[in-house]
């Protein structure tokens, strides 16, 4: 089913998009600064840190900054029209729905560039395939 997808995708020319799972990017931010919270205050209690200790904060920290600038790259692409975004949409719940078991809403999809252009939807073939999919 994946490779569908993605030979349906290069077969169409289709840009590359991506979802930017907000809820995810801001549960992993804010987790990694509660972290990082309740490691301050065991080495102002403590007035120590093990080399374990230091390891732990090493990885926590590098792992809070990577996830800040993940949230700002992500943010900071150019967003589909909202016609395509609901036809990208559809086309990955007909191709992955069956994949997950929690309902298959993203957020937003993304274009890899900064280009609003609508992306050719593949005819009346594909219009075909995509209200198949939704009527199932």
């Amino acid at each position: 089913m994946i490779c569908e997808y993605i030979n349906r995708s290069l077969d169409e020319e289709e840009e590359f998009h991506f979802l930017r799972f907000e809820l995810l990017q801001r549960l992993n931010i804010v987790k990694l600064l509660l972290d990082l919270v309740r490691l301050k205050g065991q080495f102002q209690r403590d007035k120590r840190a093990s080399i374990q200790d230091l390891e732990t904060l090493e990885s926590t920290l590098q792992k809070y900054a990577t996830a800040i600038w993940n949230h700002q790259f992500l943010k900071g692409k150019a967003a589909l029209e909202k016609a395509e975004t609901r036809r990208r949409k559809l086309l990955l719940q007909c191709y992955f729905q069956s994949r997950v078991n929690d309902q298959f809403t993203p957020t937003t999809a993304l274009s890899t560039t900064q280009s609003k252009e609508l992306i050719h939807c593949g005819g009346p073939d594909a219009v075909y395939a995509l209200s198949s999919c939704i009527l199932r």
